[in-house]
């Protein structure tokens, strides 16, 4: 089985495995008993607020407290399913808000991976990473305070350092076979084994090399 190099644009899509945090983030595994919104603390005055809205309440007054709302191993399969109604109380999306002092200074959607979340301005502004690693939010956990089995896990720490390693963005291995020096006398003489599409190229190479437009190398 022939192993393929990976393409050009491949360190630019989503992995298919978010990557694990460093070893200096705290990690906080934690069941949400309280219910939602549920904050956690990050020290000082500084928190992190989990909430899910969807603007109804009649709802999950009459939904099972044990139902799946959202999981993170669902989000990570492939979706089959045509679009929830608007009216479906699971349509709604977890957010992660960070607050200072009970003030959202930042918020974003609960998914997979990292993000960067700060307050605005230069000059004393608080900057954190967060790993979100998984989550299992059930029904009863909307409604209000309880172990219903809905979990948070993710890891933090405070963005307020720089990176320690700085290097030039890696080429891309295609990019290397193409620069590649290759001599004039093979790109020119047409050999016996030659297929007809290497003849026409090396024909086409001549006029490029007779008109002065190709080199001692060709790339």
């Amino acid at each position: 089985m022939t192993t393929m190099r990976p393409i050009p644009v491949d360190r630019y899509l989503v992995p298919a495995q978010p990557a694990d945090p460093p070893a200096d983030a705290q990690v906080v595994d934690v069941a949400l008993l309280t219910g939602l919104p549920f904050t956690i603390s990050l020290g000082s005055d500084m928190a992190l607020l989990l909430t899910f809205a969807t603007g109804l309440a009649k709802e999950w007054r009459a939904m099972d407290t044990q139902a799946v709302i959202t999981q993170s191993a669902v989000e990570a399969e492939p979706r089959t399913d045509p679009t929830d109604p608007v009216t479906d109380s699971k349509t709604g999306r977890l957010s992660l808000a960070l607050q200072r002092g009970g003030r959202t200074l930042a918020v974003v959607p609960v998914v997979s991976g990292r993000h960067r979340l700060a307050e605005p301005g230069e000059s004393g502004a608080r900057r954190f990473d967060i790993w979100i690693l998984g989550w299992d939010v059930r029904a009863g956990s909307i409604r209000g305070p309880g172990d219903f089995g809905s979990r948070l896990r993710l890891a933090w720490r405070v963005a307020d350092k720089a990176g320690g390693f700085f290097a030039p963005v890696p080429v891309n291995s295609f990019i290397i076979l193409r620069l590649v020096p290759i001599p004039v006398p093979m790109i020119l003489t047409i050999a016996p084994t030659d297929t007809p599409a290497d003849r026409e190229l090396k024909i086409e190479n001549r006029i490029l090399f007779k008109k002065g437009r190709l080199f001692e190398w060709h790339y």
